[in-house]
């Protein structure tokens, strides 16, 4: 089962942090795409009254349909992660209506810089 551990930090100057992460050795991993995002609950909020989430994702030609457990109290969100590939986001969104989920709102953005690794 896969960890998230979300650390989120406040950036003066993006283009400042991007030459200095290059600088390191970090590399752009992921280009920069638009993407759309649902979140899906149950009646009443069920789901985020447990501080748990149930997202479809689309990114570029991609759709990921993800869960996200309620995270452990410490410094960083930590929460259990489990996502799955998605061959039709229509077909998952008519799932998850079905089943008696909605989304009750959704996100547009486009990711600025995608993920960076270090290039070891």
């Amino acid at each position: 089962m896969a960890k998230e551990v979300e650390i989120k930090f406040r950036i003066a100057d993006l283009q400042s942090l991007t030459r200095a992460l290059k600088r390191a050795g970090f590399k752009e991993v992921t280009r920069s795409t638009r993407e759309m995002n649902s979140l899906y609950d149950l009646p009443g909020q069920k789901l985020r009254k447990r501080g748990e989430l149930l997202r479809l994702r689309h990114y570029g030609e991609t759709w990921v349909l993800t869960h996200k457990a309620k995270s452990k109290a410490g410094r960083h969100k930590v929460r259990v992660e489990l996502e799955t590939p998605v061959e039709s986001g229509e077909q998952m969104d008519a799932i998850l209506r079905s089943l008696g989920y909605s989304p009750p709102f959704a996100m547009k953005n486009s990711a600025p810089s995608g993920p960076m690794a270090l290039d070891t």
